[in-house]
């Protein structure tokens, strides 16, 4: 098969066993940083991975568990603000746990791990078909090894959200492109066709923003087709297009017919306070910890100017490094390339300018750290061979990047026991009975522990939604709303004067994170 990058050289004997120590190295990292929770057990398997918005998928998978269909507070309210593929995937590991809390959280994370092992494997299968020559295996061995090992991809394929899932299938579609391209382009049969649509609709239904990839497969097959094939290639689009679609349709019209959008609610919420290109200016520093596997940046640091111009440089680096390799190779790797050209400019356009929530640009942007990862790992590889050759060299390039996901890793560890939303946890579970209602605008942990919890942000709720769509704010919903409580983060204390009269101030406490509201006799 033909290459993106072409290493005449084979790798000496030495150097591959050196390789080889490194892979093995990198890989018990990786397993070992998503492994610790589900062996030690206990709140650890709560609070190490999942994230606030992890437990809203959690919540939904749950209830449908439990029978009550997608929705929650213990099925009194329905909700589509969730990705169904996942959601259906964690709702068998909570039929199996028997709807138990810990088993269903403890089976998501078991899945997880090995979502993000197999999609290991399928990036190596994937690097190798895209190298040819002596480098072929390496760089693709290291490129697999240091992604499963990355703390930043630990993090997203271990959240509880769809994004492991997404990027495992993402690698799928990336093989299958490939593999039917062929050395030109040539016409696609029928079932080629329904295959490769097929694989797509089942891709939507992981993510949405697929439609991007989607997107970019179609426009793949119509610009690369020959001048006399154009044609062709706009009935080839089409039809995957269509296919994807079709596929996809029963999610479609189940949010059209009973939410009024074919946009889950949650992307509605989030969206909903954007202004254009506000999140553009995040977008360098979120792509660069994929340009740079092994490293996390700091969120202290994402604001400064230093570290936002050298992620913007770091990023371009990549882009033009994917982008000569790209014009150097024959066709099957130089159309994948293009998809995924296509597909990377389209998420870093729409999350960057027409999005809102900046905070989650690193995970809307996770499912091209496989493809970055196989740029980073041949760019490192042939940057050891051309610095110089001795062995100390390898080693030491060996030791610093086992050294810098070790850290990260330990780091992350560290932290598994702060979730960021337990304190509200426990302040409910120690003063709220169960059959009394609390809200909150960050309900996802909160909602997962106590069934009768009112989202007030709209990503779950559509009464919510509808409120701040129709009014700009919650205020009116809360105070005719069944809830005793208001339990969130020291930032709802600036609700206080908006709910006076209706309700007082409980807890007030900036260093604990907390502020709970009451509702008044």
């Amino acid at each position: 098969m033909a290459s993106v990058v072409s290493l005449d050289s084979a790798t000496p004997p030495a150097s591959q066993r050196g390789l080889g120590w490194l892979v093995a190295t990198l890989l018990t990292l990786g397993l070992a940083q998503r492994a610790a929770p589900l062996l030690l057990g206990g709140e650890r398997v709560f609070r190490q991975f999942p994230t606030e918005d992890g437990y809203l998928m959690l919540t939904i998978a749950r209830n449908l568990a439990l029978g009550n269909g997608m929705a929650t507070a213990a099925g009194t309210m329905p909700t589509n603000g969730t990705q169904p593929l996942a959601t259906f995937l964690y709702a068998l590991g909570f039929g199996a746990a028997d709807g138990e809390r810990l088993g269903g959280v403890w089976l998501a994370q078991l899945a997880g791990l090995l979502v993000a092992g197999l999609s290991a494997v399928l990036l190596y299968g994937l690097g190798r078909r895209l190298l040819h020559g002596g480098g072929a295996r390496p760089i693709a061995a290291l490129a697999a090894a240091a992604w499963f090992a990355s703390p930043v991809v630990v993090r997203h394929s271990m959240n509880c959200l769809e994004t492991g899932l997404y990027a495992l299938l993402l690698i799928l579609a990336a093989r299958l492109v490939l593999a039917r391209w062929g050395a030109s382009w040539h016409r696609w049969s029928g079932p080629t066709l329904l295959q490769i649509g097929g694989l797509l609709g089942v891709l939507f239904w992981a993510r949405n923003d697929a439609c991007l990839f989607i997107f970019a497969v179609c426009l793949a097959r119509l610009c690369l087709a020959p001048a006399s094939q154009r044609g062709r290639g706009l009935l080839e689009a089409v039809v995957i297009g269509l296919t994807a679609v079709a596929v996809a349709t029963p999610w479609l019209l189940h949010n059209w017919t009973a939410f009024g959008h074919i946009v889950p609610i949650s992307g509605i919420a989030e969206s909903f306070t954007a202004e254009f290109g506000q999140n553009l200016r995040w977008a360098p520093a979120a792509m660069a910890e994929f340009a740079f596997l092994p490293l996390q940046i700091p969120e202290s640091l994402e604001e400064s100017l230093a570290v936002q111009v050298g992620a913007a440089l770091a990023v371009a680096v990549a882009a033009v490094l994917a982008a000569r390799w790209a014009r150097r190779a024959p066709s099957p790797a130089r159309a994948l390339w293009f998809v995924l050209g296509v597909f990377g400019g389209a998420l870093v356009a729409f999350y960057g300018l027409y999005f809102g929530a900046f905070w989650f640009l690193s995970r809307y942007f996770f499912p091209l750290s496989p493809f970055v990862a196989l740029v980073w790992a041949a760019a490192a590889h042939r940057g050891v061979a051309l610095v110089a050759r001795p062995l100390v060299v390898r080693v030491a390039f060996a030791v610093l990047l086992c050294g810098l996901v070790t850290a990260s890793g330990v780091r992350t560890f560290r932290r598994g026991s702060n979730q960021g939303h337990f304190q509200v946890v426990e302040w409910v579970r120690t003063h709220v009975p169960e059959t009394s209602w609390v809200a909150a605008t960050q309900t996802g942990t909160l909602g997962f522990f106590h069934d009768r919890t009112i989202n007030l942000d709209g990503k779950v709720n559509p009464a919510a939604l509808r409120a701040r769509q129709e009014r700009g704010d919650v205020v009116d919903y809360i105070i005719d709303s069944p809830a005793q409580f208001l339990a969130d983060w020291h930032g709802l204390s600036q609700w206080v004067d908006l709910l006076k009269g209706h309700f007082v101030t409980r807890v007030e406490d900036p260093v604990a994170n907390l502020t709970v509201l009451e509702r008044a006799p």
